[in-house]
């Protein structure tokens, strides 16, 4: 501890200020010097000058200004004046000092005898003080930073005047020291969110709201993003960030933000960009306005990161999700977006084009002839075939087993439909060389123009009646005409029976067991529904389940179905000892419905929770992620166990699988019916397995017919199946009979 413990020569000593000048001559030279003072704020040495003020003016041996450390015990001095000259600073303990009793109260004063009464204080006993004046520090919330203490070898009455003038000191000191703590944290917290933004795997950025998105601000991850640095892209210096955005997105950029902007809504978007190395590269940014005093938008701010990856991995599910995997084509699904992509936004009806549904004919013989080998060979080279005829306004996809769909946008002076399709035709219609076999193909086709149909799904319904109408008349192509609108009245008729026979509650369920691979045992029953009329004879269910759709009446055939389930359980557990679990389907139309877990339970009444499970297809939860998952969540909550049906053929992610929290995977029939032959399809079953292991899920394999699929799934990991290879769905009474006896006398 540097302080002066002896008083330098001086003379004779001077008498006390008091004595010597008025109060106002003090108080003059004070503000006088504390105005000099000024132009050092901001620098350690205005509190250096302070003390120099109060030690000269006041004449006291002693002053320095000492700031409280944050364990409340020490105190470091920011400016310690020893008789008139600056000396180091020291840190020294609070207890036991007079400082210690300033920071309990407003001031503390003491005249004489001050070492006596504090021997525990080693700077008063080394410098021998004599009195003592303390004056705490305040910031603006009333804390207290620290005081300033001045101390004298000899008695002194500190006065109140000289008090006075000491706490206005102390209120200079402690605003500066304030302000010194608030540069400090700022300072701080600057350097972290700096510390944090160069660290994130990404950029953040502010730029004007002009054509060039100048940047002002843009922190150091732009380097590792486009591999320019900062300073290149900073007020466009070397270029600007618009000269990065890949050409063809960059109006689509603009009309995104444009958009939010007058929405006053952030902004999302993804978008290609161009690295100095001259990779394009994927970026998704997010961003918001910044709005100036005239409410216009003045800046930008957000953050863009790098999602080539994910991009990446996203266009590779997409291209499988909407192609074909044996052909190479766009898809069923595909097909539909492209229609719906081809939607007037403003009369919600179709563009003008013709929708055709051409098919191969006499296909069955050449699998059954010759195999489903040389079968998938001839369809792969009439796809090629089909690609190299089409033209520019001209689109191809596989609809299913042998049927292909041609959409050819009606433009002006294009050539008619029959000779779009003749000239197809003839370069299709030539044998086809497959595994050594020559094969002769020939297709025909049922057309429909969308001038006459409203929606997608109804345009492929009228090119399939053209088409049946071509393959009943032998003829190459048929075009949808008023004739054929008489099958559209048949369908309503059917519709007519199935609502009527709905409110009758005249459907009735099957039940299709499910058994344990190893075992051969009973472990369940799968419910499906039922419609037999008296006029139309048994009514497939794919037909009336699409009619409750249209008609917007799935909640009330799920209800009935669940109803009547339920029913059976009751029945069967006062008939048997045992019971097995039953898996019952729903709809995702049901999930749109407010009541509908209210009325599940109320359905299930006191069963046993664990009995039910609800089955719900992979394309329907993804149809809304969202919704699908706080429904299933509500579900699972109330005792529901859930399985997706057909999973595979839809389009999740691996994330959402482990969102919607299932319990059962059910892998679609059409992967277990080409496992055997197929390649890809065991290995799609196989990674299914595997997915559902990895995730805690179990597995039932549907559609198996014969020995030899149960055997591969067994091997595979999947320990549960239903199929016609056990049995095929039955009547509640047959299932109960032949099933549940059983189990029960086992």
């Amino acid at each position: 501890m540097t302080v002066i413990t002896k008083r330098p020569s001086m003379g004779s000593t001077k008498p006390t200020v008091e004595s010597q000048r008025s109060d106002a001559e003090v108080v003059d030279e004070i503000l006088e010097r504390v105005s000099e003072a000024q132009r050092l704020v901001g620098h350690q040495d205005y509190f250096v000058e302070l003390m120099q003020i109060l030690a000269n003016t006041l004449q006291v041996d002693h002053a320095m200004v000492a700031e409280v450390l944050p364990n409340q015990n020490t105190a470091t001095t920011k400016a310690l004046v020893s008789y008139g000259k600056p000396v180091t600073n020291i840190t020294y303990e609070l207890k036991g000092s007079p400082c210690e009793q300033v920071l309990d109260r407003q001031s503390c004063a003491f005249s004489e005898h001050v070492c006596e009464q504090f021997p525990d204080d080693e700077i008063l006993q080394q410098i021998k003080a004599e009195s003592y004046l303390g004056v705490p520090m305040f910031d603006q919330a009333g804390f207290k930073l620290g005081l300033i203490a001045l101390l004298h070898g000899e008695p002194r009455d500190f006065s109140p005047f000289v008090q006075r003038i000491v706490a206005i000191i102390a209120t200079l000191a402690g605003a500066e020291l304030a302000q010194s703590h608030s540069y400090k944290a700022l300072k701080e917290s600057r350097r972290r969110l700096e510390t944090l933004i160069d660290n994130l795997p990404g950029v953040a950025y502010r730029c004007k709201n002009d054509e060039f998105w100048t940047m002002e601000f843009i922190s150091s991850g732009v380097e590792s993003l486009t591999g320019y640095t900062p300073q290149q892209l900073l007020d466009n210096r070397e270029l600007s960030w618009l000269d990065l955005i890949y050409p063809p997105d960059r109006s689509i950029v603009d009309a995104s933000v444009e958009v939010s902007n007058e929405q006053h809504k952030p902004f999302q978007l993804s978008y290609r960009i161009i690295r100095k190395d001259g990779q394009v590269r994927w970026v998704w940014e997010q961003g918001q306005a910044v709005y100036g005093h005239d409410q216009s938008v003045s800046h930008l701010e957000g953050f863009i990161t790098d999602i080539t990856e994910r991009q990446e991995q996203k266009d590779k599910i997409t291209k499988v999700a909407f192609t074909d995997t044996l052909t190479g084509l766009p898809n069923r699904a595909a097909l539909l977006d492209h229609l719906k992509y081809n939607t007037n936004d403003e009369s919600e009806r179709l563009e003008a084009m013709y929708v055709a549904i051409i098919d191969v004919v006499g296909f069955r013989d050449i699998n059954d002839d010759w195999g489903i080998h040389v079968g998938d060979l001839v369809l792969r080279q009439i796809a090629d075939r089909l690609c190299e005829s089409t033209r520019a306004n001209e689109y191809c996809a596989r609809l299913s087993a042998d049927e292909f769909v041609l959409v050819v946008h009606d433009d002006a002076n294009q050539e008619s439909i029959e000779h779009v399709l003749q000239r197809i035709m003839n370069t299709v219609n030539k044998p086809i060389r497959a595994d050594s076999v020559e094969v002769q193909v020939a297709l025909r086709a049922g057309v429909v123009h969308t001038s006459m149909i409203a929606t997608p799904n109804e345009l492929l319904q009228c090119a399939s009646t053209a088409l049946h109408q071509a393959k009943t008349s032998a003829r190459q192509v048929c075009v949808y005409s008023q004739e054929l609108a008489a099958q559209l009245q048949k369908h309503r008729h059917k519709t007519e029976r199935f609502l009527r026979a709905l409110a009758k509650r005249q459907l009735t369920i099957y039940f299709q067991p499910q058994i344990d691979l190893a075992t051969h045992e009973l472990i369940g029953a799968e419910v499906l529904c039922r419609w037999f009329d008296d006029e139309l004879g048994m009514v497939p269910p794919d037909q009336f389940i699409a009619i409750a759709a249209e008609q917007g009446v799935l909640d009330e055939l799920g209800e009935q179905v669940m109803s009547q389930a339920c029913d059976y359980l009751r029945q069967w557990q006062e008939s048997y000892s045992q019971v097995v679990k039953i898996s019952v389907n729903l709809a995702v139309q049901q999930l749109d419905s407010e009541e509908l877990v209210a009325k599940l339970v109320q359905l299930r009444g006191e069963l046993p929770e664990q009995l039910i499970t609800l089955e719900i297809t992979e394309s329907a939860l993804m149809t809304d992620p969202q919704q699908a998952m706080g429904v299933i969540r509500e579900l699972r909550e109330s005792g529901f166990k859930f399985a997706v049906d057909d999973f595979g053929t839809g389009y999740s992610s691996l994330a959402y699988l482990q969102s919607f929290s299932v319990d059962i995977l059910k892998i679609d029939m059409s992967f277990v019916h080409k496992m055997i032959d197929d390649e890809s399809s065991s290995a799609i079953v196989s990674t299914i397995i595997a997915m559902a292991e990895t995730l805690g899920m179990s597995t039932i394999a549907e559609g198996v017919e014969t020995q030899a699929q149960a055997d591969a799934l067994l091997k595979a990991g999947c320990t549960s199946a239903q199929g016609y290879l056990f049995a095929r769905p039955m009547p509640a009474e047959e299932f109960a009979e032949k099933w549940l006896s059983h189990l029960n006398n086992s």
